[in-house]
């Protein structure tokens, strides 16, 4: 029984002794080798030699060892593409970092033993290389070629009717998933892929009878019904049910919002697509045909600050709305981008003549005499309209030479910023090439009869055309 007793009490006394050897390792595995940036001797990462490396270095050299192949697509036993691998991104920072301790303690007792590490950590692809995109967008589109593109269903929100456009079964290739495959098999260090093409055949996510389809019928019709019209003219645009559901969303208690930056985004796109002022016309002249007069002060513009405000008020009331936009100027009457009408004063600048429609008929011509080409002083060109209209004027202004002079008219007719047309009863002949060497101050020059006669049926606001 003594015997006994000795004997377990020498076996507990060795396994302390064992125990405590054993702790003394671990502490010593874990401060030598998990908290140290250096990895030991006789590592193998992925069969690539990492000994006494730093992790950092490791992580480059598997990284350029990886980098170095090329990713082979074969069928039926020939290569079809050979793919570099060249500047590809990996994630396996946090595996190196971990690779002794994920081993375990065991495989650091069989390397106490003069047996290697040998690990294995995925090379998990995060982004191809320019090499590998540009190629692979290549080869894609070669298989591609003469195929007909899969296409989801979806719910035609260009009108209110909401029809529901089905889905198209193609042959192309679906990019994406030949791409997640490729990736996992180099994470895995397979470089070989042998294709086969029904396999990355392109089928559709959403079809007529998807959830997503009912969900988003019911959407539309609940909350994209709305139409809000402007009116420019005879010409209408109505906001598509598409581009109401890129400006609104519903908040988490189900209430509809505007985006504010997406209202201000379509207004600035209808504002680009209508405003007139300043704009470059084409116009039908009386002896050229159409031509393009060049900029001016007449038009329409639209206020963009107080249209998006009135915008979003519209939209948040969910009514039916046609309407003029906000302008901060406006034209006499519009039919889209046409702006000048009938009525209007035609200015040939080249001709020396002018002539005024009325309701689309020539009711008055003239002759005149325009600005100065020699002196600089040439009549601006462009479409305006006529600002006022005033008897017994005085002109002030400043010559060539720095003098002021002053010129007394009976007719003063102005269109823009000191320039319009007058009566000129100190000239004897009007027309012809005068204005080249002897022209106005950039006024239009009329006979005063003549001028007379326009004063009496030119109304303020009528659009006058100049040009050369």
């Amino acid at each position: 029984m003594k015997k006994t007793k000795k004997i377990l009490l020498i076996v507990i006394i060795l396994l302390l002794i064992l125990l405590i050897a054993l702790l003394g390792m671990c502490r010593s595995y874990s401060s030598k080798y998990l908290e140290s940036d250096t990895l030991p001797d006789n590592v193998f990462i992925n069969g690539i030699d990492c000994s006494e490396m730093t992790k950092k270095d490791a992580r480059k050299k598997l990284v350029n060892e990886w980098n170095s192949n090329s990713f082979e697509i074969t069928s039926q036993g020939e290569c079809i593409e050979s793919i570099p691998l060249s500047g590809m991104k990996y994630t396996i920072t946090e595996n190196i970092r971990s690779c002794i301790s994920d081993a375990g303690f065991f495989a650091y007792l069989r390397h106490l033993a003069g047996k290697p590490y040998e690990i294995s950590i995925p090379m998990t692809v995060r982004s191809g290389g320019k090499a590998f995109n540009s190629e692979y967008k290549a080869f894609c589109d070669r298989l591609d070629e003469g195929t007909t593109h899969t296409e989801d269903a979806y719910v035609d929100m260009s009108t209110t009717d909401f029809n529901v456009v089905a889905e198209i079964y193609g042959d192309n290739v679906d990019r994406k998933l030949l791409r997640s495959s490729i990736y996992s098999m180099i994470s895995e260090g397979t470089m070989t892929l042998d294709y086969n093409r029904d396999d990355f055949i392109d089928v559709p996510d959403i079809t007529t009878d998807s959830r997503e389809i009912e969900e988003q019928l019911e959407y539309c019709n609940t909350y994209l019904k709305e139409k809000i019209t402007y009116e420019f003219g005879g010409t209408e645009i109505t906001i598509t049910p598409a581009e109401l559901n890129d400006m609104i969303y519903l908040t988490e208690s189900g209430d509809v919002a505007v985006d504010s930056k997406k209202v201000r985004e379509y207004v600035d796109r209808l504002a680009y697509d209508t405003d007139t002022y300043g704009s470059n016309r084409v116009f039908r002249s009386t002896n050229r045909g159409d031509i393009t007069v060049y900029g001016g002060a007449y038009g329409y513009l639209i206020d963009r600050d107080a249209e998006t405000k009135q915008l979003s008020k519209d939209l948040i009331s969910g009514n039916d709305v046609t309407r003029e936009p906000e302008y901060i100027y406006r034209g006499n009457g519009r039919n889209g981008r046409d702006d000048i009408g009938s009525t209007y004063l035609e200015i040939d600048l080249s001709a020396q003549k002018l002539w005024y429609y009325q309701s689309g008929r020539i009711i008055f011509t003239s002759e005149f005499v325009s600005g100065n080409l020699k002196d600089g002083t040439g009549t601006i060109v462009g479409t305006y309209s006529l600002a006022y209209k005033e008897r017994d004027a005085t002109l002030k202004g400043e010559n060539v030479d720095g003098t002021d002079y002053e010129s007394e008219v009976e007719y003063w007719m102005p269109f823009w910023n000191g320039y319009g047309l007058h009566d000129a009863p100190w000239r004897d002949e009007f027309g012809g090439t005068i204005y080249k060497t002897n022209g106005s101050h950039g006024c239009i020059n009329l006979p005063p009869e003549k001028a007379e006669q326009l004063f009496s049926i030119i109304k303020t606001h009528d659009i006058i055309v100049i040009y050369y």
